[in-house]
């Protein structure tokens, strides 16, 4: 981990876990930094998806991407859209320019 120097100007520290299949966050403010606000994550990480627009740009992630596909799906209005999940992260030797390793609903 890099050693970032002590600021007054950080209000905050997050991390954030970006899994094949969840993920999720904790952070702490530095106010307070002993006391960490982090999802449970048993039960609340959210699923790790994404839904591109007809245009292939960025929409929605998780739990959102999940609702509004499927009710673009119900309402037959699906066209184009574009649903991935359960997609392999190599974010350490790679770059990932194409999502063809994911499952694509």
């Amino acid at each position: 981990m890099a050693h970032v120097p002590p600021s007054e100007s950080f209000l905050l520290v997050a991390a954030i876990d970006i899994g094949s299949y969840s993920s999720g966050y904790a952070y702490s403010f530095r106010l307070d930094p002993m006391r960490i606000r982090a999802k449970d994550y048993s039960t609340h990480k959210t699923p790790t998806c994404v839904l591109l627009n007809p245009r292939g740009q960025f929409d929605s992630f998780g739990f959102d991407a999940e609702n509004k596909f499927a009710n673009l799906v119900e309402n037959k209005d699906d066209t184009g859209w574009m649903f991935f999940q359960r997609c392999p992260l190599t974010l350490h030797n790679k770059e990932v320019h194409n999502y063809t390793e994911c499952k694509k609903t």
